[in-house]
């Protein structure tokens, strides 16, 4: 898919090695848990009374408390808006059960174009079985996806610039 795009390629990697540094950078200070791995909306069921059911393991397991709570931005600022303003109930809901250390919740900026990359190479492996002629389109507003985050979410986060 990136062949016939070597902007997007050359972007990419540099993003990339980018966010692996930035990363990696904080590697000790990062809290890490057996994490569901994919908490966006859609894999909760709430009951009448209230009560959430968290459903849809299969990316489950160890990893940092900052990826596993980035998955919920990044889906509110990708793909559902309107879900945007949910963040807070939802950190609100997560620390009363676990505390959120002050360096995880730092990091959750790193880790939303981490997912979206991940979700760039889910789309690219089914492509075969999917067909490509709509991933062209799809892929420039995922693209546009990531400059944007990079730009005001790495580059300059407080907008002091």
């Amino acid at each position: 898919m990136l062949d016939s795009r070597p902007d997007d390629r050359a972007y990419l990697a540099r993003l990339a090695e980018r966010l692996r540094r930035l990363v990696g950078d904080r590697d000790g200070e990062l809290s890490q848990c057996v994490c569901h791995g994919d908490r966006h909306g859609s894999n909760a069921r709430i009951d009448s009374h209230g009560s959430a059911t968290r459903i849809d393991f299969d990316d489950g397991g160890p990893g940092w408390i900052a990826d596993d709570l980035a998955v919920f931005l990044w889906t509110a600022c990708a793909f559902f808006p309107q879900r945007r303003a949910l963040w807070r109930y939802f950190l609100d809901g997560y620390r009363s059960i676990r505390p959120i250390a002050r360096a995880d919740l730092d990091a959750v900026p790193l880790f939303v174009p981490l997912r979206h990359i991940w979700l760039l190479g889910e789309y690219a492996a089914g492509a075969g079985g999917w067909g490509t002629w709509w991933l062209g389109e799809w892929f420039d507003r995922q693209m546009a996806f990531l400059r944007t985050w990079e730009e005001g979410q790495l580059s300059d986060p407080l907008g002091l610039h």
